[in-house]
């Protein structure tokens, strides 16, 4: 006989700082998150961060294999350097060259589309460009094409597939700290970015905005020799590590470089160059590249402002529309479901301090301490790739697509 918990029941039986060094059975796990995603009755809010990008080769910063844990030296790129140095800018753009095209390859994970399925009823099978397209016409309903005229027992087939979606949508908005689009790439719509897409530039000065793949080409044609390297890296004849911001870490067994400051000045200091070695040579470089003479084109429609990734740097607010979204979605709903992320950032973590004033139920699905644990109702030491796809399966959605890696367990590293 099975136990269900309702939200009102949850609320008085799990105990708000209730300690990850207790775990509950992944069975046990799967069946109170998926008794609170259906007593959220269609109204749930999820909120995501890094965590739940990690199994798609896309680095969180505070997880075992994230950013900060393998180099405690990084320093993220800060508005004000990045608008006020043109030092600063030239690193950004050559290092996001090299970092945007794994981006780009990046394939949703069981999370994207579990969280997919539960906003639109349906598994989508889909992924890349196809799907891209097929999540801005559902934004766009001038972009939808008309419906085939159906009759007989076909509309009511029809009508009754549209019923059972209808019965299987369980969230009623998305909100991501991610900048990767993998929600989207999965068929997630009317995504809130909290911090902004790496799929978009814009001018700094007058604001027009372009296409960051189509900047790529831009930048390629400035940057030859960039460009070969970023070929090589892609074919796997160099070794790099991507940060979880969108660029990358070179490594060269000759010439390592940490990732500092931006003059070159004294020993522990980055020198502004790239030393790419070819696989095949270990005896001498094929290239050495200078972050400093990296190019980049000013505004094509102003001329004379530079672009920017239309991401939220630190030291950047958050648009204000994008702020009021995020809590108006959080206003309205009877649920949150927070996955992947500690809460580092206080844009992220007010959205759960809003939640609980408000009353309503919070899970916690996340490996590793989150700064919103208080303030939770359930608490889930968990994969997020391994509980959703199990979820799903329970709350009738069927297998969803996507790999799952092997898991590891932290215990004292909090995760993004």
């Amino acid at each position: 006989m099975r136990m269900r918990l309702s939200l009102r029941s949850l609320t008085n039986l799990v105990d708000p700082h209730h300690s990850r060094s207790v775990h509950i059975p992944f069975p046990t796990a799967v069946q109170q998150l998926a008794d609170f995603i259906r007593d959220a009755d269609g109204r749930l809010v999820v909120l995501t961060g890094a965590g739940v990008s990690t199994d798609s080769n896309i680095p969180d910063y505070r997880g075992p294999q994230g950013t900060y844990t393998l180099n405690p030296e990084y320093q993220p790129v800060f508005y004000q350097a990045f608008r006020d140095s043109n030092a600063a800018r030239h690193r950004y753009w050559a290092r996001s060259f090299l970092g945007f095209p794994p981006v780009v390859r990046a394939k949703p994970n069981p999370t994207h589309y579990g969280i997919a399925a539960l906003q639109t009823g349906n598994i989508s099978l889909q992924d890349g460009t196809a799907k891209a397209a097929a999540s801005l016409a559902v934004e766009s309903p001038s972009l939808r094409p008309p419906p085939s005229p159906v009759r007989g027992n076909a509309a009511s087939a029809a009508a009754a597939a549209a019923a059972a979606a209808a019965r299987r949508r369980h969230v009623q908005s998305l909100i991501t700290q991610n900048v990767d689009g993998l929600h989207q790439k999965a068929g997630a719509h009317d995504v809130i970015e909290l911090h902004g897409s790496l799929h978009r530039v814009h001018c700094m000065k007058c604001g027009h905005k372009e296409d960051r793949a189509e900047f790529q080409h831009v930048l390629a044609g400035l940057n030859p020799e960039w460009d070969q390297l970023a070929k090589e890296l892609s074919a796997g004849q160099l070794s790099s590590r991507m940060n979880a911001d969108g660029d990358v870490q070179l490594d060269h067994k000759h010439d390592h470089q940490a990732d500092g400051g931006d003059d070159g000045k004294g020993d522990n200091q980055e020198r502004p160059r790239v030393a790419a070695q070819d696989s095949s040579s270990s005896a001498s470089t094929r290239n050495s590249l200078d972050y400093r003479y990296f190019k980049y084109p000013n505004c094509r429609q102003c001329g004379v402002g530079h672009y920017k990734p239309s991401v939220v740097y630190f030291g950047e607010n958050i648009p204000p529309a994008t702020k009021e979204r995020a809590t108006d979605a959080v206003r309205d709903a009877s649920a949150l479901l927070v996955m992947g992320t500690s809460l580092a950032t206080y844009s992220a973590y007010r959205l759960v301090a809003q939640a609980k004033e408000q009353g309503i139920p919070i899970a916690m699905v996340n490996l590793g301490a989150t700064r919103g644990d208080p303030m939770a109702n359930l608490v889930l030491d968990e994969s997020s790739s391994a509980i959703m796809k199990a979820v799903c399966v329970e709350l009738g959605l069927g297998s969803i697509p996507g790999e799952i890696r092997p898991l590891q367990r932290i215990l004292n590293v909090v995760g993004s």
